[in-house]
């Protein structure tokens, strides 16, 4: 993978593991 894929793919899964945290703070299960 180039760089701006690898950029691209952490951020991606940076801002899905923040919205999954965000979702379990909010309603824990």
């Amino acid at each position: 993978m180039s760089a701006p894929e690898l950029r691209a793919t952490v951020s991606l899964a940076a801002i899905f593991a923040l919205r999954m945290l965000g979702l379990f703070m909010i309603m824990p299960v």
